[in-house]
């Protein structure tokens, strides 16, 4: 709303009070949905919202409502789901025309000026002339949607080996064998598509799994939608080789992709993804972070009214700065006197052979342009803090740390989960966002669901029993304040909250992992530790239909991956006990273990699965599954041998 507030449309925000007026005055309502960081949001608000023309329009015959999609991502979620329906064309601004009740009668993203007001005129038009028949397609809209809202059937075959690895088979044929990624022109990171891919390929030792994830995390590293100068990634390219991107840079893109490159550093020891995870987790705290300690939304992709200026360089810009490195700088980036970009304009990624150059050199010139471009206007932050982007951070840190050993990670990770509960929890509930001092919006699956797990990843890097105190806690609220169907999957929006057209049970990803796959993993997780059968039993609820999913759409439902794989094949429980237990998990940490559920205790037997595992003075490794334990060991090597057989 910020944005747009010196525009001449008469914007409300989304409420009672929009919606009262629109069914008072019989007016449709242009819902148009958005985010600070959008580039062609940006270029409608200048070109149409305003336009004293097109507010003429709006304010006349419609009532025109504003939406923040990271701060709404109910609203955000089922009219997406309702333009899937509706159009092809999906993304944002999101640009909905709805009937006074609010049910979706049309969907478009960018429009320009002249076809905007086409739009709008005919809409307007069409709804006196012919209301019945609008009224007919919002109902048609409704019912879809409600056909779609609880998933149905029985543990299905996604929990056979053989059927998953059909499924996978599949899965691989929509990727892009020359630049990595998924086929088509424009390029999406989905860091949990590619997670879930590694946890498939410990588990079938599938080289051509593994070579599809690092061909796609070699070219988006090596790519323009890499920031090769301060780290960071931006958030979709708009050609298949990665090479051209809107520069808007995400909180929760970023976060993903450290636990990404953390997790394939793990498994290939390639040095080049510890420095990607280095140069990230920098940019995250020097460019991202509020003076408090917890992390922004967003950066723009506009700076200096224009897209992308902060990143990109003209050809005599980079001989100005470089001089006589200019030659060796250039074997490695495509730079070209024309621009290999939009007017003239470079932006900076790698050839695909860079043989022949002077490392010392090249990073010498890296630092130089860092320098003059610490100079520039930076881009606009977004500052609000979202809980489960926050989550997603905590978690990717928390992996960071394990993989790498680097205890200051850590150390951030638990002040900003400490920080964040003192801002967003009330009494009953958790808050979605925070922002001037102030906790608004009740939170949705998405926060529980992350913070859980990000509580959960704090408990296996410390030992602590207090994150498992605080799950459950967090558990607890989440079952107050959520509607769940039989199988125990959740709405997605919270009960406390006002109803919409049409309400929806999410299990496909978006650019974040599902809501109820994390909360799924949850409760398998918990139910481990705590040796609670009710926990476990939830897991199993939730996976029935999720399963089924699984098996027709595979990468739309990545997340569900490691719950099903644990389904077929049980992790291992680890618990490691003994004055030096952190030490030796930092040792296990040295290998990619997604079958393993680690529970540890320095001092005392404070879970159920710790119970008689305490030897003072010998630090102890239990290797246990289907309720029993291997023959205890405080060799690393024995264990990882224990786990691997």
């Amino acid at each position: 709303m910020l944005a747009h507030k010196n525009n001449p449309v008469d914007w409300y925000p989304w409420g009672n009070k929009a919606l009262e007026k629109a069914k008072k005055e019989n007016k449709l309502i242009v819902i148009s949905i958005g985010y600070s960081a959008c580039h062609w949001c940006h270029v409608m608000e200048k070109e149409s919202f305003s336009s004293e023309e097109v507010a003429q329009e709006m304010n006349a015959n419609f009532v025109s409502i504003k939406v923040d999609r990271e701060e709404r991502q109910d609203i955000d979620n089922i009219y997406m789901e309702a333009c899937r329906l509706l159009s092809e064309d999906c993304g944002w601004p999101l640009n909905i025309i709805a009937l006074p009740d609010g049910k979706p009668i049309y969907a478009t993203t960018y429009q320009n000026k002249n076809n905007w007001i086409k739009i709008l005129k005919f809409a307007s038009e069409n709804y006196q002339l012919n209301p019945n028949g609008f009224e007919n397609q919002g109902a048609l809209i409704q019912n879809e949607l409600a056909k779609q809202s609880s998933p149905n059937g029985e543990i299905a075959s996604a929990t056979s080996k053989n059927v998953v690895s059909i499924g996978i088979k599949q899965w691989l044929e929509d990727f892009d064998p020359i630049n990595g990624g998924y086929k088509g022109t424009e390029k999406f990171p989905l860091p949990q598509s590619f997670n879930s891919l590694l946890d498939y390929y410990y588990y079938a030792k599938d080289s051509n799994v593994l070579n599809k994830v690092t061909l796609t995390l070699n070219a988006m590293m090596n790519g323009g939608i890499y920031d090769h100068l301060e780290g960071g990634f931006s958030r979709y390219s708009t050609d298949p080789e990665w090479r051209f991107p809107h520069f808007e840079k995400m909180l929760y893109d970023n976060a993903q992709l450290v636990h990404l490159y953390s997790k394939a550093y793990q498994i290939t020891k390639d040095e080049r993804y510890k420095k990607v995870v280095y140069q990230t987790i920098d940019f995250l705290l020097n460019q991202m972070t509020t003076e408090e300690g917890l992390f922004i939304s967003s950066l723009n992709a506009d700076s200096e009214e224009e897209e992308g200026t902060y990143y990109t360089w003209t050809y005599d810009e980079l001989q100005k700065v470089l001089g006589a490195d200019f030659t060796n700088f250039n074997k490695v980036f495509a730079v070209t006197k024309n621009g290999n970009w939009n007017d003239g304009k470079n932006i900076l990624y790698l050839e695909k052979d860079v043989g022949g150059l002077d490392e010392k050199r090249l990073q010498e010139s890296l630092e130089k342009l860092r320098t003059y471009r610490s100079e520039r206007k930076s881009p606009t932050r977004d500052e609000k803090v979202l809980t489960d982007w926050n989550a997603l951070t905590i978690s990717a840190l928390v992996k960071a740390y394990r993989v790498f050993n680097e205890k200051e990670w850590l150390r951030i990770a638990i002040q900003t989960t400490e920080l964040l509960q003192k801002r967003v929890y009330e009494t009953n509930s958790l808050k979605h966002s925070y922002l001037n001092g102030k906790a608004t919006i009740d939170g949705f699956l998405n926060d529980y669901s992350f913070l859980a797990a990000a509580y959960l990843d704090l408990y296996e890097a410390t030992f602590n029993i207090k994150w498992i105190d605080a799950t459950q806690k967090l558990i607890h609220l989440y079952t107050l304040n959520f509607e769940r169907d039989p199988s125990q999957l959740s709405y997605f929006k919270p009960k406390t909250t006002e109803a919409l057209f049409a309400k929806k049970i999410f299990l496909r990803d978006d650019v974040v992992p599902s809501g109820n796959a994390v909360m799924c993993t949850n409760y398998y997780r918990l139910g481990i530790y705590l040796d609670r059968a009710d926990y476990k039993e939830v897991y199993k609820n939730m996976l029935t239909p999720a399963s089924n999913d699984f098996t027709k759409n595979h990468r739309f439902y990545a997340s569900w991956l490691k719950p099903i794989l644990w389904h077929i094949t049980p992790p291992y429980q680890v618990a490691i006990t003994g004055d030096q237990s952190i030490t030796t998990r930092t040792l296990l940490d040295n290998q990619f273990l997604p079958n393993v559920i680690l529970t540890g205790s320095t001092a005392d037997e404070n879970l159920p699965i710790l119970k008689g595992k305490l030897s003072p003075g010998h630090t102890v490794i239990y290797v246990c599954k289907d309720g029993y334990c291997k023959l205890p060991t405080s060799n690393v090597d024995v264990a990882l041998n224990q786990i691997s057989n």
